[in-house]
């Protein structure tokens, strides 16, 4: 009907017969399209209301399970699993104080990781009086069994000690080629302190002046920068004094004369043990060929 109506007119003021039947066709259907892009509104907003709901569902049925059980494990003292091995936590034990010059005390927690294919990195922090001392970080290798240390705290006598771990990182241990873990510590880690003396300080000496004498000897074909040691002086089985020192470069069979200094008063010392620590999975320690 509206066609046959505007049939015969003629543009007007530059309004042509085609916009015309468009503007006709508009008043005609216009509420046919405004309920059309309701429904199409509705519809789209249907869907995204039920992708959200199937997302909501899917974390409260299976993801939520998984967020929960992740941070429980994370939490818990079993944390740690790779690739559904588990991981045992490192095992430490109660600090011990032990005297360190005047004012000062050195202090040595035992650390030990029980897991024979990871290895840790560890940030502690001893609190002396209930003051924290400097962050400290070290690595405890597969089975290793060792001593955290912190020479030299300021402290008062008495002054109870407590032992904090800020943090740990688990790594997979490679094992180099060798066959089991002891082989492979044979090959890397044979490193010895031969024929430990302790020299005991002159009583008539003005300031004491004790020290352990040693050769240092790297049995291995690896040459290491870095090489720390740990120096534990004993009198029977019990630990009286504790020393550090670190050797900047030691070569693949390499065998160097060594001295380690105490300048406080000690108990009496029947042996001295040196321990090396190296990480072997720290790329950076190695000495390289025309190194």
């Amino acid at each position: 009907m509206a066609d046959k109506q505007l049939g015969g007119f003629e543009s007007v003021g530059g309004v042509t017969e085609s916009e015309l039947r468009w503007s006709a066709w508009w008043v005609e259907h216009r509420d046919q399209v405004r309920r059309a892009a309701i429904g199409v509104f509705i519809a789209f907003d249907a869907v995204l209301i039920g992708v959200g709901l199937w997302g909501f569902a899917d974390w409260l049925a299976i993801g939520g399970l998984k967020e929960e059980q992740a941070i429980r494990q994370m939490t818990s003292a079993a944390y740690g699993r790779f690739a559904g091995v588990g991981l045992r936590e490192i095992q430490v034990g109660a600090p011990f104080v032990l005297p360190g010059g005047t004012g000062k005390v050195d202090i040595l927690a035992p650390i030990e990781n029980p897991n024979d294919r990871f290895w840790a990195e560890v940030e502690y922090s001893f609190h002396v009086g209930g003051v924290q001392q400097p962050a400290l970080t070290t690595f405890v290798l597969p089975g290793q069994a060792k001593y955290l240390a912190h020479l030299g705290a300021p402290a008062d006598g008495g002054a109870s000690v407590e032992l904090k771990i800020e943090s740990r990182r688990w790594h997979r241990a490679g094992t180099f080629g060798a066959s089991t873990l002891q082989d492979l510590y044979d090959t890397r880690l044979d490193i010895r302190a031969e024929n430990p003396v302790f020299v005991p300080s002159d009583p008539l000496a003005t300031t004491p002046s004790s020290r352990a004498e040693f050769t240092l000897a790297n049995r291995t074909a690896f040459g290491y920068y870095d090489v720390d040691l740990l120096a534990l002086l004993y009198r029977g089985d019990a630990v009286v004094g504790v020393g550090k020192l670190r050797v900047d470069r030691l070569a693949a069979g390499e065998r160097r004369p060594m001295e380690l200094y105490w300048y406080q008063v000690l108990p009496q010392v029947s042996r001295v043990e040196i321990v090396p620590d190296i990480n072997i999975y720290d790329p950076g320690i190695y000495i390289r060929a025309g190194g």
